[in-house]
């Protein structure tokens, strides 16, 4: 096994990567609609919630009938968290059976001046983030969520969407194209990133290209998980957040998607090989997938974030792209150039 080089890419401190509105400074409309869609006014706000990459309102609300809950509500200038908003309000009813999402309170619309705002209301869960740093008892529970989410029944996941993950990883798409051009010179690696040196950047494009038919399958997958997309409540049980973009995949692709993250802070995620999600997973099939997710991340790292997005976004990504080419790396055995 290969000696990496340390990584140069700074850690991302996911309680701390947005500004938000806080609740007074929501349109008088909003903060109606919001008591109207809880079922009760609201008696007082918490301080906004500074995790996640958007500026869209998101915090806790304490009701006058003594319910607590999390809301939600974007408008002007942030289109993706409109389509974001109405995705989970869709998709969270379908998950009633499953004990890791959160729970829907209600959903609702209301036009200010014209403009369009969506409102999500949510059951509160007490609970923080993993993975400042992984420990492995945390780990081990999200594994278990994992599985669980994995495991939906057929008949709800038809349900919940029929967009396959393999449409976002495709040889057509940005992924692969995004990995050749970085092989060729005809675009640079950013600043700082570890990557595959010699005959280890063909082969991460060859695999990249076999990324659309390793990623086909019928299981949920949640696609967005990430820590603060997560919450660790005091029983050690694992609640799963922003249910925007699920997809259907094989059934190991949300576990994996965690281990470049858990790899770099020490998790040895060899041991997750007998998840019951990765009985029958072929080890190229698994470094396709990473080789296309690092191509998917590098995609548009030097970008501008999306309207409405945090730079944070961007860290994220490149930070997430970083360990992931580290840890495909380490598994096929290649040396690394320092960026």
């Amino acid at each position: 096994m290969p000696r990496l080089p340390p990584s140069q890419v700074p850690e991302v401190d996911y309680l701390v990567t947005s500004v938000r509105p806080t609740f007074g400074a929501l349109p008088d409309a909003v903060r109606a609609e919001l008591g109207a869609v809880a079922r009760s006014p609201v008696a007082r706000a918490a301080a906004p919630v500074t995790s996640g990459f958007s500026g869209a309102y998101a915090g806790r609300l304490l009701l006058e009938d003594g319910r607590e809950v999390f809301a939600k509500a974007g408008g002007a200038g942030l289109p993706h968290v409109l389509e974001a908003l109405a995705q989970e309000a869709a998709i969270l009813p379908q998950l009633s059976a499953l004990r890791c999402p959160t729970r829907l309170v209600g959903a609702g619309e209301v036009l200010v001046d014209g403009v369009r705002w969506r409102l999500l209301v949510l059951d509160v869960v007490h609970g923080r983030q993993p993975g400042g740093p992984w420990t492995q008892a945390d780990a081990d529970a999200t594994v278990r969520t994992c599985v669980e989410i994995a495991s939906t029944p057929a008949e709800v996941v038809e349900r919940v969407t029929s967009t396959p993950l393999a449409l976002d990883l495709a040889l057509e798409g940005g992924a692969h194209a995004t990995l050749a051009d970085l092989a060729v010179g005809g675009r640079a690696w950013p600043s700082g990133i570890t990557r595959p040196a010699g005959h280890g950047t063909r082969e991460l494009v060859e695999l990249a290209a076999r990324a659309e038919r390793a990623c086909r399958g019928e299981a949920l997958v949640h696609w967005d998980i990430r820590p603060d997309n997560l919450l660790v409540e005091s029983d050690g049980t694992v609640r799963v957040c922003d249910w925007n973009w699920v997809r259907v995949g094989p059934p190991w692709v949300d576990l994996v998607s965690l281990w470049p993250r858990m790899a770099r802070q020490g998790i040895d995620v060899r041991a997750h090989r007998s998840a019951p999600v990765l009985q029958g997973a072929r080890d190229d099939d698994i470094d396709a997938f990473l080789a296309a997710l690092a191509g998917f991340l590098l995609e548009d790292v030097d970008e501008p974030p999306p309207p409405g997005c945090t730079v944070s976004l961007r860290k994220h990504q490149l930070l997430l792209a970083d360990a992931t080419l580290r840890l495909v790396s380490e598994r096929r055995g290649w040396s690394m150039l320092r960026g």
